[in-house]
């Protein structure tokens, strides 16, 4: 994507332009010797790469930098049932790294982690579905919200105009959550062979370094920062005739 501004009363162009580009490489290996089997390994990777480009009049822009980011993900699941099939387990394993850097070495910053998670689906009978699962997330900034800038929303007439602001200090956000849902189906409620599907779902999600766009109304700003600790959860039901 490409932004050009040229302000009238001096003629000043600035152009802020940012190139993403990413790929996503998988393959699943199935050695179940049945139908109801369930015995599958699944690898792959993950790259994505950001460029940022910014001029004022053809020379650099401070508030905008050209710069570099890239992101890579490695990562293993198997899924393997047990209990005759009443359980199915999915173990994996995750390794992310990711490295964010101006061409002017202002800022050269990378990090990596590893991250598990597991999950459990159980067949409690033959209507009624357990499924409960564990992650932990690594989501690193990009170098688009280090270095965001330019008019957020105009004035009004309670406010003033409202600019993003960069902040090179971001840091990687981690997280680790945990989820559990029932599932009930009814078989031929008002039909033959119709299906009525009712669901609840619960979740808990803590996070450090929590990426969070921060606006500012009176002062006429607007900027990511972290938030040092957070705690999110929710519940969902849901219903479902078919």
């Amino acid at each position: 994507s490409e932004i050009k501004k040229v302000r009238q009363s001096d003629s000043r162009k600035d152009i802020r332009s940012t190139t993403t580009i990413g790929t996503d490489l998988n393959q699943s290996l199935d050695f179940s010797k049945s139908s109801n089997e369930t015995n599958m390994l699944t690898y792959g990777v993950e790259f994505y790469e950001d460029n940022n480009r910014g001029k004022r009049n053809g020379a650099a822009l401070s508030s905008f930098p050209d710069g570099h980011g890239e992101s890579y993900g490695f990562y293993l699941q198997y899924q393997k049932s047990l209990l005759r099939d009443k359980l199915i387990i999915t173990p994996g394993i995750r390794h992310d790294s990711f490295e964010l850097r101006t061409l002017d070495n202002s800022l050269n910053y990378s990090e990596s982690d590893i991250a598990f998670r597991i999950g459990a689906n159980y067949l409690v009978s033959e209507n009624l579905t357990l499924y409960s699962n564990f992650a932990e997330g690594f989501n690193p900034p990009r170098i688009q919200d280090l270095f965001v800038d330019g008019l957020h929303f105009p004035a009004n007439f309670l406010f003033p105009a409202n600019f993003f602001q960069p902040n090179t200090n971001l840091k990687v956000e981690r997280s680790k959550s945990l989820d559990v849902r029932l599932k009930y189906l009814f078989e031929n409620v008002l039909a033959t062979e119709d299906l009525l599907t009712l669901s609840f779902s619960e979740f808990r999600t803590n996070v450090n370094n929590y990426i969070f766009q921060e606006i500012d109304l009176p002062g006429g700003t607007t900027q990511f920062i972290n938030i040092p600790s957070v705690e999110l959860e929710g519940r969902e039901a849901s219903l479902n005739y078919d």
